[in-house]
C-alpha cells in the first residue's frame, strides 16, 4: 500500500495482517481521487472510520487544506503512517482517537464543516444510515459524502438528510456511494 500521487506520492504505508483493518486499495483510492480531481485542492476533508488512515492521507497529499482523520480502533496505524508521511497539525492533519458517532455530535456543536467526507465503516455492520444522518450535518454547502460499502450493501436513502445519491462506483468487492448537499430541508 502506497500514496498515489501529490506531495507525498510513493510513500508506503503500513498495514497489519488480520481482519481488524480492511484498507482501500490503491486502486479505488486512485480511482476515487481521479473522480473528486482538483476540487479537492483546498477542500476540508474528513476520514470517517480512518483505519490505516490512507484516504486522509492521500487527500492531504494531492492539495486538502485540512484533514481530519477519526478511528476508534487501530489509531496507531493511522498516527504511524502519518508519521511516515511527515504529516503532522503543521501540515492540516490531526487524527482523532475516538468514536465517530460521538466526534461527529462534537463537529456539530463547534460548526465544522467540511466539503468532502469519506466513510469506510465496517461492512455488515448495518452502520450506513446512522453514519448519513451523522455526517450529513457536517457537509458543507455543495459538500460531497463518499460512503464506501460492500457491494452486496444497498446504498441508504440520504433525501432525509439533505443528500441526493448522485453516482456509484464498484471496485472489487468496494463500492462508493457518491452523496452530494442536495440543499433540501434535513431531518434532525
Amino acid at each position: 500500500m502506497r500514496i498515489i500521487a501529490g506531495k507525498y506520492k510513493g510513500r508506503a504505508l503500513y498495514c497489519p495482517r488480520g481482519p481488524e483493518i480492511r484498507p482501500t486499495s490503491d486502486k479505488a483510492r486512485g480511482a476515487l481521487f481521479n473522480i473528486i480531481g482538483p476540487s479537492i485542492i483546498g477542500a476540508a476533508f474528513l476520514d470517517m472510520f480512518a483505519g490505516t488512515g490512507a484516504v486522509g492521507l492521500e487527500a492531504l497529499s494531492r492539495g486538502a487544506a485540512s484533514v481530519y482523520a477519526v478511528e476508534r480502533d487501530t489509531p496507531q496505524v493511522a498516527r504511524k503512517n502519518a508519521e511516515a508521511c511527515g504529516a503532522g497539525s503543521e501540515e492540516g492533519y490531526t487524527l482523532i482517537q475516538g468514536d465517530f458517532f460521538a466526534e461527529a455530535r462534537r463537529m456539530r456543536a463547534a460548526g465544522a464543516r467540511f466539503e468532502y467526507l469519506f466513510a469506510d465503516p465496517p461492512w455488515d455492520k448495518g452502520l450506513e444510515e446512522d453514519i448519513i444522518q451523522a455526517a450529513a450535518p457536517l457537509l458543507a454547502e455543495g459538500g460531497w459524502l463518499v460512503l464506501e460499502l460492500n457491494k452486496r450493501t444497498a446504498p441508504p436513502d440520504g433525501g432525509p438528510y439533505g443528500l441526493a445519491l448522485k453516482d456509484t462506483r464498484r471496485y472489487g468487492e468496494a463500492t462508493f456511494h457518491f452523496y452530494y448537499d442536495s440543499g433540501l430541508p434535513r431531518k434532525n
